[in-house]
């Protein structure tokens, strides 16, 4: 999931600011204001975080990849008007922090005796989800443009939330005593 969920996110830093560029005839430097309105949106995103204190990293994720995927759907509608594109650029860069926050604390909490060895293959899937996330999106981005690369954004982020769920309903399920009678 952590490897998708990275694939996407690299992707779309790459061929947004070069979609928007193509589509309103934008400079290099408000195509580079995108990238920067999702650090702004990153950066304000950690105001976010007692949400998953309060609420819980199992239950809110599922949660943020949805809205992960409903932003995702909204670049491909908004990615030719400037204004919009940066607004949706900040939500995604908030969430953005929040879902990555959340992915690293469970993978942490997962297993006291593999912590290391369990964080280690979270930095190694951070860089191939860069290397080859971009790669295979370029290839859906060169062929079919922006909106395909998105379509399949949404999809990969709807199924991540899906398959997170249900293994949380799976696992709650375990180990309920309620659950064997």
């Amino acid at each position: 999931m952590l490897l998708l969920y990275l694939r996407i996110l690299w992707s779309f830093l790459l061929f947004l600011p070069i979609r928007s560029d193509r589509a309103s005839a934008t400079t290099a430097s408000a195509a580079g204001a995108i990238i920067f309105a999702f650090g702004v949106g990153f950066a304000a995103g950690t105001a976010a975080t007692w949400l998953v204190d309060k609420i819980g990293a199992r239950r809110l994720l599922p949660a943020a990849l949805f809205i992960n995927a409903a932003v995702y759907g909204l670049m491909a509608i908004a990615g030719r008007d400037y204004a919009a594109t940066l607004a949706i650029v900040t939500l995604w860069g908030a969430n953005t922090n929040v879902s990555l926050n959340m992915i690293v604390l469970l993978l942490s909490q997962s297993s006291s005796t593999a912590k290391g060895r369990i964080l280690g293959l979270n930095s190694a899937t951070t860089y191939l989800g860069a290397t080859f996330g971009v790669t295979v999106a370029g290839i859906f981005y060169e062929a079919s443009g922006f909106e395909t690369v998105s379509l399949c954004a949404v999809l990969l982020q709807v199924c991540g939330a899906m398959l997170f769920w249900a293994a949380t309903i799976a696992d709650s399920k375990v180990q309920s005593p309620t659950a064997a009678q």
